[in-house]
């Protein structure tokens, strides 16, 4: 659980509910740039922060949005973590989009942490993944069945946008995380009182999800449901909270 909440919190950045294959694209638009901060949620310290960029790109004749997103963190008693992820998604000819891929790579204390690439086949409804932990010197290749309730850690948000979108008011689905690991996780939406649409996640655990935190995202009340903010543990379930805010 300690490494499915570093996960999410570490790789996660926001960018409608098929998995995103063949999803309306109400989020990419090309030149697009935008700014996060992460912050402990008691002490308004700074825990984080993003820049992504979206560009449009054209590859053996099919076009993507690409969406790089560099990520800087403090974890584990103060070491620095910085982060370059790379996701590309083709653009179908009704303007729809699958997600295609996602590269990252990540490095702590200016030294090479971690790499993982994430490839989907959709045809065959699979997934390619390989994850790199370069402290440890450890490689792990997986391939993961795909279904409609697959989603990888850094198209979560997107998801859950969708599941608004369709009005749909709780659901379960399989979170893959940069490890190739997989998770049970149920959500449950309902308005909040600010006019905004709040989504708890956690892990479908039966009568045991009832005491672990949720980690929670908030969108806009208002089509198409814009990413607001998200809210949970910073590296396990009972550490501090983090809130993360898109700033401009």
């Amino acid at each position: 659980m300690k490494y499915l909440i570093i996960f999410i919190f570490l790789w996660i950045l926001p960018i409608t509910s098929s998995a995103l294959y063949g999803i309306n694209n109400p989020a990419l638009v090309a030149g697009d740039k935008s700014t996060y901060e992460t912050r402990l949620k008691e002490s308004g310290k700074l825990a984080g922060s993003s820049e992504r960029e979206v560009q449009k790109a054209r590859y053996a004749g099919r076009d993507y949005f690409v969406v790089k997103t560099i990520g800087q963190a403090e974890i584990n008693n103060g070491d620095k973590l910085t982060s370059l992820t790379t996701s590309y998604y083709q653009i179908n000819s009704d303007g729809s989009i699958n997600v295609y891929s996602h590269e990252g790579e990540s490095k702590k204390n200016g030294q090479p942490f971690s790499y993982v690439k994430i490839t989907f086949d959709w045809p065959s409804r699979v997934a390619g993944l390989l994850f790199e932990n370069l402290d440890k010197k450890q490689t792990k290749t997986k391939t993961i069945e795909l279904t409609d309730n697959t989603v990888y850690t850094s198209d979560l948000a997107p998801y859950l946008q969708a599941c608004v979108q369709n009005k749909r008011q709780a659901g379960k689905l399989k979170l893959i995380i940069p490890t190739g690991d997989t998770y049970n996780m149920i959500f449950q939406i309902k308005s909040d009182s600010d006019n905004s649409f709040r989504v708890d996640l956690k892990p479908d655990l039966g009568l045991l999800s009832g005491i672990i935190p949720s980690i929670t995202f908030w969108f806009q009340g208002e089509a198409p449901h814009h990413f607001i903010r998200y809210e949970g543990p910073q590296g396990g379930p009972f550490s501090p909270i983090v809130v993360e805010k898109k700033i401009k």
